[in-house]
């Protein structure tokens, strides 16, 4: 557990929470069924490849990281303790990115979508 509260988990005991063995890539927790349908969200951040990527599971107080073959996952005892971990992230990785962009003959549009757990962020502010 570290000073926020937060238990972490590394790498094989990470897998083993999940219940899913290592994946080589981001890509396999992306398609992976299993783990979308068990609600876990992509959280978009400017960093993402496919050697990196954030996942939340909100009704868990869960985050998990694939990055260069690490996995980490973050759980937070406490509600409190998921808001101030999500609050961690937002200052961390910054403004949500576009999902999409878009040109036409007025130039450019950016479109978003929320980051998971950005509603109970906005419940504290």
């Amino acid at each position: 557990m570290n000073i926020q509260g937060v238990t972490i988990l590394r790498d094989s005991e990470a897998d083993q929470a999940l219940e899913m063995t290592r994946g080589g890539s981001r890509y396999h927790y992306d398609f992976d069924e299993a783990f979308t349908r068990a609600g876990w969200e992509q959280y978009d951040t400017e960093q993402d490849a496919s050697y990196f990527g954030v996942w939340v599971k909100a009704d868990e107080r869960k985050v998990f990281t694939y990055a260069e073959g690490d996995r980490i996952l973050e759980i937070a005892d406490t509600q409190e303790e998921f808001v101030a971990l999500l609050q961690r992230m937002t200052n961390f990785y910054g403004v949500v990115p576009p999902v999409a962009v878009g040109f036409d003959g007025n130039g450019r549009t950016d479109f978003y979508a929320p980051r998971p757990g950005d509603s109970l962020l906005a419940q504290v502010a």
